[in-house]
């Protein structure tokens, strides 16, 4: 039986999101089942499916299907150019190949292996990997090869993407000619004067779409999207049978599906789309939470909080196909130096990530903040303000301060 609230009928959902909370770790869990189990029973569920989500889903279990079908078929043109792949890796590994090769490694995000310790001793491997000598430490077997040659066909995808004339769609934000949130007016036009065309195209974002209505909580293992009269039934429930949960941080303000491109989950390229949620329930005044937005007015808190959320799930984008490895080395240093730059940053790690520094998620609430409040970077991030300014020049921080 399918959970009340799933995400788009099936599609996966996990690693999409912007979530405001350390997740049950923080809370006590039977409260949390408590409050789960009482949305269940009395709240309806709300779907977000979409007709291009649907084409998005059945284009991928198609190119899937077709990935099984050529694996078994050995006089395909897949083998061969498997075989060409293979020669490749052993003609690298016999030191034949010339160091003009190497930049190989940074045609996908895909060299990030995620194998367990066991798997790591035997294979003699593991990821993340920061070199194409990496790659071929500890020799070539099956599973390298299949996961370079997914690499190099969501690689050529990419590339007859970007040289395509597709733009991103900006879905739901007007009605008729007046915009639904006046703090996303003329949003498609700020969004480009941010980050510029070409960078935009490089995102490989299929649209941007707002879900004005509509709030993400996540509960445990249950995931609720909720009309706005229904999530707030959801917190004056959670005082009388939650008292020690702030159930403002357990949602998701946005989510993307970028990583589909990751040749560990697919194999064909998809221009992935972008969900905006509703924004409610925020604290902007809190300092320790949101110190970037000190200073502003009420009204501007708000409307750079909604935007900066955008630039944020852009950041996401940015992290995944345009930081090569050189670049996500020298990234990793600069918060290994600096620590959590945000309060969320800093949750999400502690623990939606397990315990563990989630990177493209500092790297993202950078993007918002450089965006957002650029002052605010140069006056305590330095290292991180120039990283950005350096290796992003397309990128013009909004004129607010």
């Amino acid at each position: 039986m399918p959970k009340k609230g799933l995400l788009m009928d099936g599609v996966e959902t996990k690693n999409l999101g912007d979530l405001d909370s350390g997740t049950e770790i923080s809370q006590p869990a039977a409260q949390i089942k408590l409050l789960a189990d009482w949305a269940y029973e009395n709240l309806p569920a709300q779907s977000i499916t979409t007709e291009s989500d649907i084409k998005l889903q059945n284009r991928r279990e198609q190119a899937l299907h077709e990935f099984e079908e050529e694996l078994q078929n050995p006089e395909s043109n897949f083998h061969k150019f498997v075989i060409w792949v293979q020669n490749f890796l052993n003609d690298y590994s016999r030191g034949k190949m010339y160091d003009e090769d190497k930049p190989l490694l940074d045609l996908c995000r895909g060299y990030k292996f995620n194998i367990n310790t066991e798997q790591a001793a035997r294979r003699g491997w593991a990821g993340p990997v920061h070199s194409f000598d990496e790659f071929i430490d500890g020799g070539i077997d099956e599973q390298k090869i299949w996961y370079l040659v997914r690499a190099l066909r969501i690689n050529n995808g990419y590339s007859e993407y970007l040289q395509g004339d597709s733009q991103t769609e900006f879905i739901g934000f007007t009605d008729g000619n007046d915009y639904i949130d006046k703090d996303y007016t003329n949003i498609k036009d700020v969004t480009t004067e941010v980050f510029g065309k070409d960078l935009l195209k490089k995102c490989a974002i299929s649209e941007v779409s707002l879900l004005s209505d509509t709030v993400n909580v996540q509960l445990g293992q249950e995931e609720f999207f909720l009309k706005t009269e229904d999530y707030l039934k959801l917190k004056q429930m959670s005082r009388e049978i939650a008292p020690d949960i702030n159930i403002a941080d357990y949602k998701y303000r946005a989510f993307s599906d970028q990583n589909w491109n990751d040749p560990k989950s697919g194999y064909n390229f998809f221009p992935t789309p972008i969900r905006l949620l509703k924004i409610i329930d925020e604290d902007l005044d809190d300092k320790n939470k949101f110190p970037y937005l000190n200073g502003f007015d009420e009204a501007e808190k708000t409307r750079l909080y909604k935007l900066g959320t955008l630039f944020h799930d852009i950041g996401h984008h940015i992290y995944f196909y345009l930081l090569d490895s050189q670049k996500e080395i020298q990234w990793q240093a600069l918060i290994n130096k600096s620590g959590h730059l945000t309060n969320y940053s800093s949750r999400y790690s502690s623990g939606i990530a397990g315990d563990k520094v989630k990177y493209d998620e500092e790297f993202s609430e950078a993007i918002r903040i450089y965006i957002t409040n650029p002052k605010f970077l140069i006056d305590n991030y330095g290292d991180i303000y120039k990283f950005l300014e350096t290796n992003f020049p397309d990128i013009n921080p909004l004129k607010t301060v």
